[in-house]
């Protein structure tokens, strides 16, 4: 028997910057995609490299972004602070909690690179954010 778990719980948290950070449920959360974290290669071939063979090095670490689908409800916090944190060029912490047992945490700062909004005429209005994860990503 499969020991699969369903997605279904969790969550993504926005810090407010304070000190201690506290950090608020980004609320109507429909859909994730965690970052991802993609290492840079570098080529390092010279005409010494044994039998013309390519040669690489690591680069640098991408941690990618993080999309969130919510469902659009006027007026709320959270959702207005994600449009704030656009306009003013805030970069912020936020946390992806999942459901598991552990509540498996990924802690990263973001800047909020999107956010498009959907009105369909007979289905409800969602929001699309991006955010840019700048630097590293703490595991917990």
């Amino acid at each position: 028997m499969s020991e699969a778990e369903i997605g279904f719980g969790a969550k993504v948290l926005r810090g407010d910057g304070g000190s201690p950070e506290i950090f608020n449920e980004i609320s109507e959360l429909m859909d994730v995609a965690p970052p991802e974290s993609v290492r840079d290669s570098l080529e390092a071939t010279h005409h010494g490299s044994p039998d013309g063979a390519k040669e690489y090095l690591y680069g640098l670490i991408d941690n990618g972004e993080v999309t969130l689908e919510l469902n659009h409800i006027p007026g709320n916090s959270q959702q207005v602070g994600l449009r704030d944190d656009q306009k003013n060029k805030v970069m912020r912490n936020f946390q992806v909690v999942w459901p598991d047992s552990a509540s498996t945490t990924v802690t990263f700062t973001g800047l909020v690179l999107s956010i498009g909004r959907a009105i369909p005429k007979e289905e409800k209005m969602t929001i699309s954010v991006g955010l840019k994860v700048s630097g590293v990503l703490t595991w917990s």
